[in-house]
């Protein structure tokens, strides 16, 4: 999967006329939600059906190379662009290190670790933490499952939002500022209010999430540099789906509870806060007003 989200806005950009690339983005993201809240829901149903776990590995690998074959059968033709001259390598490497002495890179990197690391965590961990607390196993799926339906509402309405406020900034700050409350009361609470929470966690980290992606789109410094700047912050960034959820784990052998896991990942929620900080505003309001 992660070799496949990076190509998805060249994709995207390749595919679709100007006018169209904010829908087909918007319907694109929207799978990644519909997914995650489909395979929470769907998963405790396909064990409890099944013989064996390796019946729900086979259903979702099945229904992956039908996408496959779906791919292979619709898209074969390569997207319509103009041919580009041929890439001068030393450029390249001049452009991928000034690109990495760029503070602005750096802050969008660690906001991409911060909301994209919180968001796979919790959704890994989510449904052990709310078993832990006392909730049946499809009580704990259902209150999981609000996670991508935040991820979902954030997609169509952050960034709406931020354009008709014509700023980015305020946007991001607020949700990081929240992130981290959410954050610990989503594996802290016990019953069936958690649904709250666990949906602000997927609005606020995701939006954070989709504010990255469309901020360097408006900084003067990184378009002329676009993909391969999105390619250092999505890279990078990604390492937080790694780590954190292997921390989450580390931290629960040892202390043999999530409160010292949750303390940890509220304060990574709030490091969005500290980094939105730093971050120069970019939306069209601003550069309004700057000009």
């Amino acid at each position: 999967m992660s070799g496949i989200i990076p190509a998805i806005p060249k994709l995207v950009s390749n595919w679709f006329s100007k006018e169209k690339v904010g829908l087909a983005t918007v319907i694109c993201l929207a799978g990644f939600p519909t997914g995650d809240i489909i395979a929470v829901i769907a998963t405790p149903y396909l064990v409890e059906a099944g013989n064996s776990w390796r019946q729900v590995f086979q259903v979702y690998g099945a229904w992956a190379l039908l996408l496959i074959f779906l791919w292979w059968k619709f898209a074969r033709e390569e997207p319509t662009t103009a041919k580009l001259p041929p890439s001068n390598l030393p450029s390249l490497r001049h452009d991928f290190a000034k690109l990495l002495r760029m503070k602005e890179v750096w802050l969008l990197t660690g906001l991409y670790f911060c909301a994209g690391g919180c968001y796979d965590t919790m959704l890994v961990w989510l449904p052990n933490m709310l078993q832990v607390q006392g909730l049946s196993t499809y009580l704990a799926s259902a209150v999981a499952a609000m996670l991508p339906t935040g991820f979902l509402f954030s997609v169509v309405t952050i960034g709406a939002f931020s354009d008709k406020l014509g700023l980015r900034k305020p946007f991001i700050l607020l949700m990081g500022f929240v992130s981290g409350p959410v954050l610990y009361l989503s594996g802290s609470i016990s019953d069936a209010i958690a649904y709250v929470p666990v949906f602000l966690m997927g609005l606020c980290t995701v939006g954070v999430l989709t504010l990255v992606l469309t901020v360097p789109v408006e900084m003067p410094r990184l378009s002329p540099f676009l993909s391969s700047a999105l390619g250092i912050v999505a890279s990078i960034g990604n390492a937080g789906s790694f780590l954190l959820p292997t921390l989450v784990g580390q931290l629960r052998d040892i202390s043999g509870t999530f409160l010292l896991p949750m303390i940890v990942l509220a304060i990574v929620g709030e490091g969005m806060f500290a980094l939105g900080l730093m971050l120069p505003e970019t939306g069209r309001k601003y550069k309004a007003n700057v000009t």
